[in-house]
């Protein structure tokens, strides 16, 4: 509790059910003064799918989250470190799946606005296709489209959503990211512009990327293997600079 000198700290616990599934768990410490507070905040078991209507997004992102945090609150932006995880990843636009994924983990993220670090970034059995039409236009290309627009066409008629400009980062924004991991990836490549259509499927994959940063301040290494049809297999390495 709080001393009649206001100079106590309190004990915060909370714990609440949390629509269409999950659970919400806070613990910590708040004190007046000065104004602040420790907690630990961890959620488990939240649908994405259930959400993702409250958000105008290009796409549709199903999956449950679960996260693993420590708030810093003070003076200024609030500290927040820990691991969020991602289970049975589904990106979707309207009814063509893009990409998938068995888990997205972040561990080691330790960030206090406008910086954003990251330990490792690890993609689990991730699967995509790209493809190629007869007009030789790329579903990549399309998927950098979808995300330029503000929101889902159902959106589109709010003139206020169509015309509110995306807010720009700060100019001391940074990121940065001690590893990119995808494990056990998998790609089909489909391409219609020859005769008949090629279908080309490498998996596993495996990609490792490290040091990346934003702005770029060196450049990132890049570790690539991957397994062709007939038993091929591709290696790579080297360096990127964004």
């Amino acid at each position: 509790g709080i001393g009649a000198s206001g100079g106590q700290a309190a004990q915060i616990t909370a714990t609440a059910a949390l629509p269409g599934g999950g659970a919400l768990d806070v613990q910590g410490r708040a004190r007046p003064a000065p104004v602040g507070a420790e907690l630990r905040a961890r959620i488990s078991r939240v649908d994405l799918g259930f959400w993702a209507p409250y958000f105008s997004l290009p796409l549709v992102f199903t999956g449950t989250a679960e996260t693993d945090l420590t708030v810093d609150v003070g003076v200024g932006s609030p500290r927040v470190r820990g691991r969020m995880a991602i289970n049975g990843v589904t990106i979707r636009d309207g009814a063509q799946r893009l990409a998938a994924a068995d888990a997205i983990e972040l561990t080691g993220l330790d960030t206090q606005w406008p910086k954003v670090r990251a330990e490792r970034v690890r993609l689990k059995r991730p699967r995509a296709t790209i493809r190629r039409d007869r007009e030789g236009r790329l579903s990549i290309t399309e998927l950098v489209e979808t995300l330029k627009r503000p929101g889902r066409e159902d959106d589109a008629a709010t003139p206020a959503a169509a015309a509110e400009e995306p807010t720009p980062l700060p100019p001391d924004f940074s990121a940065e990211l001690g590893e990119v991991i995808l494990e056990d990836a998998r790609t089909r490549l489909d391409d219609g512009t020859v005769e008949p259509p090629l279908r080309l499927r490498l998996a596993p994959i495996r990609l490792t990327v490290r040091d990346l940063t934003w702005p770029n301040r060196r450049p990132a290494s890049v570790q690539l293997t991957a397994s062709t049809p007939e038993r091929g297999t591709i290696e790579t390495q080297g360096t990127v600079t964004l």
